[in-house]
């Protein structure tokens, strides 16, 4: 069964997707159709590296103590933080 999904897009973005389908020779909704199956095609081939650090730009800014967990970059810049707060009373 298909189900039908609606999207918002700029109006330049719906010319350009438009524009894009005619050249090769599809209907707008063939096109996205078509973008979405390669895609999902795409990501069911990756391998999943299960936990990703989530913090990387906050790498090397605050000084940890030990190894890089979202839990220690969390806990270095709250007590960055907390000592800048110190100085500044």
């Amino acid at each position: 069964m298909t189900k039908l999904i609606s999207i918002r897009l700029p109006e330049e973005d719906v010319s350009e997707c438009d524009r894009r389908a005619a050249e090769r020779g599809l209907t707008r909704t063939a096109y996205f159709r078509g973008l979405i199956t390669r895609d999902l095609a795409e990501a069911s081939t990756k391998p999943r590296r299960g936990y990703q650090f989530k913090s990387w730009h906050v790498v090397g800014k605050y000084p940890s103590g030990k190894g890089g967990s979202n839990a220690d970059a969390d806990r270095a810049m709250k007590e960055c933080f907390e000592r800048k707060r110190e100085r500044n009373r």
